[in-house]
């Protein structure tokens, strides 16, 4: 059993990447799979090669019943736990959890854009960098803008990518609107309605649902 839990180690530190995406996952992307499914794929693949392996040792057999039931399960069940802890699936990774707000027509932008609100010092705000990097590689002609809530700049200005919009925002009541004080906060803005999704509701099917308005 604890040679099971050594290999599962292995295999997911092999695979890791990032804190948002490892390599399976991005390579899925590459291959063209939806960001939700690019998360869900691996916990498929997990247990059909659990299952596979189970099959495979089927003749190996202990005396004891309850130590072939622990091994067969073990093999199922440590690897797919593991994964499920360095990689969990959030319920914006399965539905989109995303709020409508519609603005007045002076402060709309033109047509479609992204916007992500951030604070100058906030650990999460910076932390959707590596994911704008991945999202800009697989959807370069979209303008991504990082909106800069009260202060000059901070740690995450000097982290945001060449390719990124930044612009300096004051707080207001219509920003609280946008944000209800929930940093990050992604926005999707069609004219003048804004698809809103705040940290609590981010998720991978947000980048579906975002790469999909923009291929319309």
């Amino acid at each position: 059993m604890h040679s099971i839990w050594r290999s599962s180690l292995c295999f997911i530190n092999f695979i890791a990447d990032s804190i948002f995406m490892n390599l399976f996952e991005i390579f899925l992307l590459d291959l063209g799979f939806s960001w939700q499914n690019s998360r869900l794929l691996p916990f498929v693949f997990i247990i059909v090669g659990s299952l596979i392996i189970v099959w495979l040792i089927r003749k190996y057999k202990f005396n004891k019943l309850w130590l072939n039931i622990s091994l067969k399960t073990g093999i199922v069940a440590i690897p797919l736990v593991l994964y499920f802890v360095l990689y969990p699936v959030y319920r914006g990774d399965v539905w989109d959890l995303s709020r409508n707000l519609t603005i007045k027509n002076n402060e709309s932008s033109p047509n479609k854009s992204l916007r992500i609100y951030v604070l100058p010092n906030c650990p999460y705000c910076i932390e959707t960098i590596e994911i704008v990097n991945q999202f800009h590689r697989r959807n370069p002609k979209i303008v991504i803008e990082y909106i800069i809530v009260a202060g000059s700049g901070g740690a995450i200005a000097k982290e945001l990518p060449e390719f990124v919009r930044i612009t300096y925002q004051k707080n207001s009541e219509s920003l609280d609107e946008i944000t209800m004080g929930s940093y990050p906060c992604f926005v999707l803005t069609r004219d003048n309605s804004l698809t809103i999704w705040d940290n609590n509701s981010f998720g991978l099917k947000s980048l579906d649902v975002i790469e999909s308005a923009f291929s319309l």
